[in-house]
């Protein structure tokens, strides 16, 4: 039931995004100078933010976090989440390969 909420709330903030009744006109103006369509995208923008916000903190798949702690390979490309491997840049030394330069006497 709470998937089918969630579901339903994004469509419906889907649906509203598309404000055709809005365009023909700038006014009123809000605030003295921000025409409607505008305010209507600023808030449209906050209740986006809102909703993924919604959306991280109850459907957030838990089985993903419990697989990156593990060590296990989530992304299918042969190496776990957790522990990148050092590629070096094309025309790069190799971290290994990098001497030591010793301090300078007297500073």
């Amino acid at each position: 039931m709470k998937k089918f909420l969630l579901f339903l709330l994004i469509v419906l903030v889907y649906l509203a995004h598309q404000d055709i009744w809005n365009w023909k006109s700038a006014e009123p103006l809000f605030f003295g100078f921000l025409p409607v369509g505008l305010a209507y995208h600023a808030g449209f923008s906050v209740l986006c933010a809102v909703l993924m916000a919604l959306l991280v903190k109850v459907a957030w798949p838990e089985h993903l976090e419990a697989q990156e702690n593990k060590g296990e390979n989530i992304g299918g490309v042969g190496q776990s989440a957790s522990a990148p491997t050092e590629t070096p840049l094309p025309g790069s030394v190799p971290a290994s390969r990098v001497e030591e330069k010793p301090e300078l006497a007297g500073s």
